[in-house]
């Protein structure tokens, strides 16, 4: 009987080490402090993540409850600024980064800038409407960091964010995209 638990218990143990455990890492950008959201998940505060920025509260009664859409952080001193996000080497992530104006500014003049993954421009996030905007794209990592910026492409037009989430995906999904197209 012994013999069996012990088998038991070293293929449990090496069945539970095999496994993926990179878990989703979830910011709130522009947020003072970690926190636990309703659902339970630990959304971080983005200081750990990117260098600078200045964090603003967005004005009341903008949005909903959720709290990691009441903040956002954004970049008036360069051209480019970069969040670096850890990662597993050839793994594959599913990332969303959230962006909503909500005249944080009192201008009444959303920007526009470009959104960039690895170095690669990806796209231009038009800040026009009263909604939030996601951008979701599936990106390999090359190494054991993921960055994610945001470029400015006029001036006194501000890049800025709210929350970012980086999701790994399992192995075998998307698996006829080769490595180079995610």
């Amino acid at each position: 009987m012994e013999i069996g638990m012990l088998f038991f218990l070293v293929f449990f143990a090496l069945k539970v080490l095999s496994q993926d455990t990179l878990s989703p890492l979830r910011i709130d950008c522009g947020s003072e402090t970690s926190y636990d959201a309703v659902d339970g998940i630990l959304w971080h505060t983005d200081s750990d993540f990117v260098k600078r920025g200045q964090n603003v509260q967005l004005p009341n009664g903008n949005l909903s409850a959720e709290r990691q859409i009441s903040t956002l952080r954004f970049f008036p001193e360069q051209n480019k600024d970069c969040y670096s996000l850890p990662a597993a080497v050839q793994k594959r992530y599913f990332i969303r980064a959230v962006f909503f104006y909500g005249n944080y500014d009192g201008l009444s003049r959303p920007s526009s800038f470009g959104l960039e993954f690895d170095g690669d421009k990806w796209t231009t996030v038009s800040n026009s409407t009263a909604e939030p905007q996601y951008y979701e794209p599936v990106n390999t990592s090359w190494g054991d960091l993921i960055s994610v910026c945001m470029a400015r492409t006029q001036d006194e037009q501000y890049p800025f964010i709210l929350a970012l989430e980086l999701w790994p995906l399992p192995d075998g999904m998307y698996a006829t995209m080769g490595q180079d197209r995610a």
